[in-house]
C-alpha cells in the first residue's frame, strides 16, 4: 500500500487530522522561474499537514564574514518555510572584524530551531561546515550557502518525497539571481540521478538533503577538496544512496553577486583541481579505471575510461547509395585497430558498431571514445555526436515523449554552442541515442531486436528495451560524425505501436529531460 493510501486509511480509522494527500494533488503543477510556484493559499496548505513520519531537518550553514543583509535574508528564507520541523546550524567562521555575525545570529536564536556556535578559527569551508555537522541532531541534513535563499516549500517538498518513496539522498532544481528571486534569470532544469552526467559535472548542487544515515556511512566533508567540497561528498553518498529522488521545482535560488562561482568560476580555480581530484577517488573507489581530463567548458571533466584488451567491434553498415564514402571514411580515419565491416548483418565483434550508409567519420578515435564506455558492465548503448552536413546538430541524444515518441536533443544547434548548461560538450546518459551510429554489445543486441528494424524509431525502442533490463544509455560528444541525409519522420504505424508498448513510459517522462522543459523540440526551452 502507497504511502498516501496509508494516510487516507489513517484518516478513516481514527480521524488523524492528515492533509498530505489532499495538498499533494492540489499542488502538483508546472515549476517556473517567473510566476510563483504556489499561492499563499496553497502555501497555508502546506503549513497544516500532517505526515506520518516524524523527520527533522538540520539545514547547515558554514558562515564567514557574511553581509548582515545577506545573512538576515538567508535566515529568514528558513524561518518561512511551511514545514517547521527543522534547526539550523551556524557555524561562525568569521574574522574580529565581522562580530556583527554574532550578533545577528544571537538575535535569530530567540527561536530555539536556530543553533549558532562562534568557532575559534576558520577551519575552511569543510572544516565550517563539519562543525555544523558537529551540532546537528537532525534525522535528514540540507546543505545551503550562508548567502543564497530557500523557497518556502523547500522542506515540505523534500518531505512528501521522503514519505512517498523512502528517498535517503534528495535535490532540486535552482535558478541564480542578483537582487531577489524575482529577477531571477538562469533557471537548471536537471535531469534524475545521471552517474555518467554526475560525472561530467556536479549538475546536482542546490538544493540538497540527505539522510544522517547516508552521512554516517560516507564520512563528513574533507578539507582536501575544499572548492569542490559538495561534489566530493555528492559522489560519495550517491554510491552508497538506496533512494535518489530529484524534485523537478525550482526550490533554491543561488544569488549572483562578485566573488560568488555563481558569477565567474574564475574567482575560483582551485575548485577544478579539487574536483578532478575527487572524481579520480571516485573511479577507484567503484572499481572504473581511468584517468580524469578537464572539458571545454571549465568546471566540466571527461573520463578517460582504460580499454581492456582490443575486442573486435563489427561495424555494421546499412545499405545507401552513399556508402562508398562512408566506408572511404571508415578506412582513412579509424584508429581503433580490431575492426569489420559488415555490409550484411553477419557478424564475429563482440561489440556491433550500427552505423548509418550516410554517414561520415569526423574523429579518428571514435570507436575508443564509444568502445571505453561500451565494455563497462552497467553500460547498454552508447551514442555519439551526429551532426549535419552544414555543421548543426541532427541528434545529441534522444529524448522520449518529445514530438510525442522520441525527438533528438539539440537538434540545429550550431557547432561552437555549450548547449543547455553545457550538455552539448560533456558525455552523458540519456534515455536514448541515435542509431545512426550507435555501439552495443553484441550479447545485449540479442535481447532487444526492434519490431521496426529500419523504423525511425528502432533506436528508442532499442534503448528503452535496455533501460529495462537496468542498463544506462550513454551518449558522448567526443566521437563525431556528420550524417548527409534529410531528417526523417516516423510512420503512422510506428508511432502508433511506438504509443501503446511504451505509454507508460510516455506518461512518466523522460528522467535525463525535466517535465518544466518543452516537448515540442528537444531544444531544451521552458514550458
Amino acid at each position: 500500500m502507497s504511502v498516501m493510501n496509508k494516510a487516507l486509511t489513517m484518516l478513516k480509522e481514527d480521524g488523524t487530522a492528515y492533509l498530505f494527500h489532499k495538498v499533494k494533488k492540489k499542488l502538483r503543477g508546472k515549476a517556473g522561474s517567473k510566476k510563483p510556484l504556489y499561492t499563499d493559499d496553497e502555501l497555508n496548505f502546506q503549513r497544516e499537514a500532517r505526515f506520518p513520519r516524524e523527520v527533522q531537518f538540520s539545514i547547515l550553514v558554514p558562515l564567514y564574514n557574511t553581509p548582515e543583509i545577506l545573512l538576515r535574508e538567508m535566515i529568514d528564507s528558513v524561518l518561512a518555510q511551511t514545514y517547521e520541523n527543522w534547526e539550523l546550524c551556524l557555524a561562525d567562521g568569521s574574522d574580529a572584524e565581522h562580530t556583527y555575525v554574532g550578533a545577528v545570529c544571537g538575535e535569530y536564536a530567540a527561536d530555539s530551531r536556530v543553533k549558532y556556535r562562534k568557532l575559534t578559527e576558520n577551519k575552511g569551508i569543510s572544516g565550517n561546515t563539519n562543525a555544523c555537522i558537529e551540532m546537528a541532531a537532525g534525522d535528514y541534513i540540507a546543505l545551503f550557502d550562508h548567502d543564497d535563499l530557500l523557497h518556502p516549500s523547500a522542506l515540505y517538498e523534500m518531505m512528501c518525497v521522503i514519505c512517498e518513496k523512502n528517498a535517503d539522498f534528495i535535490y532540486t532544481d535552482e535558478d541564480s539571481f542578483y537582487n531577489t528571486p524575482e529577477d531571477a534569470y538562469s533557471p537548471h532544469y536537471k535531469p534524475d540521478f545521471a552517474p555518467d552526467t554526475l560525472r561530467s559535472y556536479n549538475y546536482i548542487c542546490h538544493f540538497t538533503a540527505f539522510s544522517g544515515e547516508l552521512l554516517n556511512k560516507v564520512g563528513g566533508f574533507r578539507s582536501e577538496f575544499d572548492g569542490s567540497q559538495d561534489y566530493d561528498l555528492f559522489l560519495r553518498l550517491t554510491e552508497q544512496a538506496q533512494c535518489i529522488v530529484h524534485i523537478p521545482k525550482i526550490l533554491y535560488y543561488w544569488r549572483n553577486h562578485a566573488g560568488s562561482v555563481a558569477s565567474d568560476v574564475s574567482v575560483k580555480p582551485y575548485t577544478m583541481v579539487s574536483a578532478k581530484k575527487a572524481l579520480a577517488e571516485h573511479l577507484e573507489r567503484v572499481g572504473l579505471k581511468g584517468t580524469v581530463m578537464d572539458s571545454s567548458v571549465p568546471t566540466t571533466y571527461k573520463m578517460n575510461y582504460e580499454i581492456e584488451g582490443t575486442p573486435l567491434v563489427s561495424i555494421v553498415v546499412s545499405d545507401g547509395e552513399n556508402r562508398k564514402r562512408c566506408l572511404d571514411s571508415i578506412s582513412e580515419k579509424t584508429t581503433y585497430p580490431n575492426v569489420e565491416v559488415s555490409l550484411c548483418g553477419e557478424v564475429n565483434g563482440e561489440y556491433l558498431l550500427f552505423l548509418d550508409s550516410d554517414a561520415e567519420i569526423i574523429t579518428p578515435d571514435w570507436i575508443e571514445q564509444m568502445l571505453m564506455y561500451a565494455q563497462r558492465a552497467d553500460v547498454g548503448a552508447v551514442g555519439c555526436m551526429i551532426w549535419n552536413p552544414d555543421d548543426t546538430v541532427y541528434s545529441a541524444g534522444k529524448i522520449i515523449g518529445v514530438h510525442g515518441t522520441a525527438g533528438d536533443a539539440h537538434r540545429r544547434y550550431p557547432k561552437g554552442h555549450d548547449g543547455y548548461k553545457f550538455r552539448m560538450t560533456i558525455a552523458q546518459n540519456y534515455s536514448a541515442v541515435s542509431n545512426a551510429c550507435m555501439m552495443i554489445r553484441k550479447e545485449l543486441w540479442d535481447q532487444v531486436l526492434p519490431i521496426y528494424m529500419n523504423g525511425v524509431l528502432a533506436d528508442a525502442e532499442i534503448c528503452l528495451k535496455l533501460r529495462e533490463k537496468g542498463y544506462l544509455v550513454v551518449w558522448t560528444p567526443y566521437a563525431e560524425v556528420y550524417l548527409h541525409k534529410k531528417y526523417t519522420k516516423p510512420t503512422k504505424n510506428e508511432i502508433r505501436q511506438f504509443c501503446s508498448d511504451w505509454r507508460n513510459r510516455l506518461e512518466e517522462g523522460d528522467p535525463y529531460y525535466n517535465p518544466n522543459l518543452s516537448l515540442l523540440s528537444g531544444d531544451f526551452s521552458e514550458r
